[in-house]
């Protein structure tokens, strides 16, 4: 028996705990969470590091936390190495290319595409089995096959809150 307070029959509707509902299977989509991933919390752009790179939350988190953060209080941890002592989760797209880099991860970074939205570039640029990362202001989300994936949604690009935003930057993620 499934001890969750919510359904997770395939094809029914998910009603997660903090009352989100998405419309999927569970097992539709081709991006997956990382096993450390708590549902609905986290920073867009950590999920998106960590799915790109295939490693765990905590792992991204740690990087992010000791080479990619700009801001916050500087200190020093027990090694001597400075770190920013208040930072939150804030991550900054300059520093995605840094982090994929550091993973051995081969990626192309685009800037700028004039007037496409999420849907058109899913729909347009977007190759098939290819992962992408794509930022517009303020957020940071994966797409694969049509799928959007952040850290409050895994689905289809039709039905995802934002697939009218414009999109600024994206990092293909090449295998």
């Amino acid at each position: 028996m499934n001890d969750a307070p919510w359904s997770t029959t395939p094809g029914q509707f998910l009603a997660e705990p903090s009352g989100f509902v998405r419309a999927m299977r569970p097992s539709a989509s081709p991006l997956v969470y990382p096993e450390d991933m708590i549902f609905g919390r986290g920073n867009c752009g950590l999920l998106a590091m960590a799915i790109c790179s295939g490693r765990s939350l905590a792992e991204t988190t740690q990087w992010f936390r000791y080479y990619g953060n700009l801001r916050g209080t500087p200190k020093t941890n027990s090694q001597g190495r400075a770190f920013k002592g208040n930072w939150k989760g804030t991550t900054f797209h300059v520093t995605y290319s840094q982090y994929l880099n550091s993973k051995w991860v081969r990626h192309t970074h685009m800037q700028h595409l004039g007037n496409a939205t999420v849907n058109r570039f899913a729909n347009e640029y977007a190759r098939p089995g290819v992962l992408y990362a794509i930022r517009f202001t303020g957020h940071v989300m994966t797409l694969k096959d049509g799928f959007l994936c952040d850290q409050k949604q895994n689905c289809r690009v039709e039905l995802h809150r934002y697939r009218k935003m414009m999109v600024t930057n994206t990092w293909e993620i090449l295998v």
